[in-house]
């Protein structure tokens, strides 16, 4: 009789321990966390603002920056990725936060820094963050104020194509504008473009610079340097400025060549550069360009959905005019190039 007891009680045992644990496990939704920051130290560099900070963020988290009116990830590391939170710390700069034309020195500008985690908020490119997580970042606790220095003002006017002129500079003589365009143009150096990182050649051609960039099939390698490029030769006197992105590409032997990654002209004294550093306004403000088709379609189907998508801001594979040899910078110059790709 005991024994039979014995054998039910582990029976019945058996069937609660089946009840409670053998059935399906249900994983337990992550929920993504959101951490404010506090900043720590802050300097000026050009137009960015180079920031650190701390918080309550694990390490790995993300840490990124938009403003009310834009998606656009604007904090970034020294690799132009979003930087993660590492020992309760995190740097980099804030780039992208443009005063305007009447902006003075220490007016703010508000912008909301966040880290988050366990997911990545920031788009693949890091360019962007995710629509669905922008609610959650346009928080109030999230919103630190940023003075515009006596340097950005500076630098953000010295983008400016022709400052207004005032009724004084109207009624100056038209030798001394002339003895001022002079002096502008001599203080442009070829070796000046020539030393920016990321350029391999430079030279002037009539009233054409043609600078050639290296490393340049990715957009956010070729846009940075090009920029360099566009503010150095800004008081030249050069018309246009034609940029030649190359890279190393693989042929059917196998065999690694430099080839043309990308190819754009710009007509001088017609850039807004503050803009331009977003991609889909530098294109926007190209004479002409075209891609090599491979970084294009590779280049289009990264940005598709996002705020730089191709379709979305009408970036083309092409821009220019071959209806005739003299119409087009491109067909003129890099018929070669073009038919080889």
């Amino acid at each position: 009789m005991k024994r039979a007891y014995a054998v039910i009680c582990i029976a019945l045992s058996a069937f609660a321990l089946s009840a409670c644990g053998g059935g399906h496990t249900t994983e337990k939704k992550e929920t993504q966390k959101f951490y404010a920051v506090k900043i720590t130290d802050v300097r000026t560099e050009d137009d960015d603002w180079i920031v650190k900070g701390t918080t309550n963020a694990p390490d790995g988290a993300q840490v990124v920056a938009i403003t009310d009116d834009s998606d656009s990830q604007m904090l970034e590391n020294s690799s132009v990725k979003a930087p993660t939170v590492k020992h309760g710390k995190f740097a980099g700069t804030l780039d992208g936060v443009l005063p305007d034309d009447n902006s003075k020195v220490g007016d703010k500008t508000y912008v909301y820094i966040a880290a988050s985690t366990p997911k990545k908020v920031a788009t693949s490119d890091d360019f962007s963050v995710k629509k669905k997580y922008i609610p959650d970042i346009q928080q109030k606790k999230f919103e630190h104020a940023m003075k515009f220095s006596n340097g950005q003002i500076k630098y953000y006017k010295s983008l400016d194509d022709d400052s207004d002129q005032t009724s004084d500079e109207e009624s100056s003589s038209e030798s001394s504008a002339n003895a001022k365009s002079s002096s502008s143009s001599s203080s442009f150096s070829i070796d000046d473009v020539k030393s920016i990182d990321g350029v391999s050649t430079a030279k002037k051609q009539s009233d054409r610079l043609f600078v050639t960039i290296n490393s340049a099939s990715f957009d956010k390698d070729f846009i940075p340097v090009a920029i360099s490029v566009l503010k150095q030769a800004k008081d030249s006197d050069v018309k246009y400025i034609v940029l030649e992105g190359k890279d190393d590409y693989t042929n059917h032997d196998g065999d690694v060549k430099s080839n043309m990654s990308r190819l754009v002209v710009f007509e001088n004294g017609n850039l807004d550069l503050k803009k331009m550093k977003q991609l889909k306004n530098f294109y926007g403000a190209a004479k002409e360009y075209m891609f090599n088709p491979s970084d294009y379609s590779r280049e289009k189907e990264q940005y598709e959905g996002k705020s730089n998508d191709f379709d979305e801001n009408g970036i083309k594979d092409h821009k220019y005019d071959a209806s005739s040899a003299d119409s087009s910078i491109l067909v003129t110059y890099y018929s070669k190039q073009m038919g080889n790709i």
